[in-house]
């Protein structure tokens, strides 16, 4: 019985701090996306997605350190308003943004580039590989074998 009272309590706290995430990142993308000037190069997707992870794991980051106060205590998604309160006002912004650099780290850059990896198609990363990285080797022996002649 115990750890369904656990599980009911712990799910919402969750949720609230990985939807928020997960929502910020999406809308932050399209925007990006959609932007006439956005970036349109093989791998573009890549680094949209790095910038609105990052974006979002920032932004993201008091939901999480509350998140983890909450779960810790083994309080409910009810005090979620002061827990907030109560950690900027006994530790202030660096409490609120505690853990902030792994965080940035690991749900932004590294989780936008898998995102954006897998957003790629197979021609894109086709042309990735053949056309930048073989094109590139290619280019380097030969300027090496221009250094021998």
């Amino acid at each position: 019985m115990l750890m369904e009272e656990e599980c009911l309590t712990s799910f919402p706290v969750l949720a609230l701090s990985d939807v928020s995430q997960v929502m910020l990142r999406t809308i932050i993308f399209v925007w990006l996306h959609s932007q006439p000037d956005a970036a349109s190069f093989v791998g573009s997707n890549i680094l949209l997605f790095t910038i609105a992870s990052t974006v979002a794991a920032l932004v993201c980051t008091p939901l999480d350190v509350a998140r983890t106060r909450l779960l810790l205590d083994g309080r409910g998604v009810q005090e979620l308003p002061s827990t907030l309160a109560s950690i900027c006002r006994e530790e202030g912004s660096a409490g609120i943004f505690a853990g902030w650099l792994p965080r940035l780290i690991w749900n932004g850059v590294t989780v936008g580039i898998v995102l954006g990896l897998c957003r790629m198609s197979y021609e894109d990363i086709r042309a990735l590989f053949l056309l930048d990285v073989l094109d590139g080797l290619e280019n380097g022996a030969q300027a090496f074998l221009d250094t021998l002649s």
